[in-house]
């Protein structure tokens, strides 16, 4: 029925609240529970790091898939306070319209792919597994510019970080046999074959 964001930013989908009959209280009890989720899980995940400083930055923000996008519009919200240069929404799937809806909020807004008809987020995943705590942790402690302040010394710069995972290709495309170590063959999953869309919000 909505989601919330850092800042205190709250988004409601006023279309599922109505048809469920769910009462403002209801609505506010919720949102202070998830609250203080939100903020448990900030804590442990950020390690004492500060939050990312991202005015006049390009922020990009992504997720594993968009439903009803609310999650993505609570995601988008939270950082516009902060004065971005741009913010790019990017799903790997994601239904045509909902990536239409948060066309008036992002500047630009790339599903990789838009199920038609789309059903749940799960359905374009051959494993859907959610991620664990330690998992994101684990993410973020490997992050060039994310190293815990304890840490001791600067870690390698992004560019460094790219250098290092780089894999020699030859015509623009590497062998097959480091191809499939990076993203193994899998079977087509019907309805949900790829149709990039990008979406620029015109400023003036």
């Amino acid at each position: 029925m909505g989601a919330v964001a850092s800042g205190g930013v709250t988004v409601i989908n006023d279309d599922v609240a109505r048809g469920l009959g769910i009462s403002p209280e209801v609505i506010g009890q919720v949102a202070e529970r998830e609250g203080r989720e939100l903020l448990r899980r900030e804590q442990a995940y950020r390690e004492g790091r500060p939050f990312p400083e991202v005015a006049g930055k390009l922020v990009i923000v992504v997720d594993d898939g968009l439903a009803t996008g609310s999650s993505m519009r609570a995601a988008v919200e939270a950082p516009q306070r902060l004065r971005p240069a741009a913010i790019v929404v990017a799903v790997p799937a994601a239904p045509e319209a909902t990536c239409r809806e948060l066309n008036a909020l992002a500047d630009t807004v790339v599903g990789a792919t838009t199920p038609s008809p789309f059903f749940a987020v799960g359905e374009s995943y051959w494993d859907f597994t959610q991620t664990t705590d330690e998992e994101v942790r684990d993410l973020l402690r490997a992050a060039p510019g994310s190293r815990p302040a304890a840490a001791g010394g600067p870690g390698p710069t992004e560019a460094a970080a790219i250098r290092a995972e780089a894999v020699p290709v030859a015509e623009g495309a590497p062998a097959d046999d480091i191809r499939l170590t990076l993203a193994p063959e899998q079977p087509r999953i019907p309805g949900a074959e790829p149709s990039v869309r990008l979406k620029s919000r015109q400023t003036g």
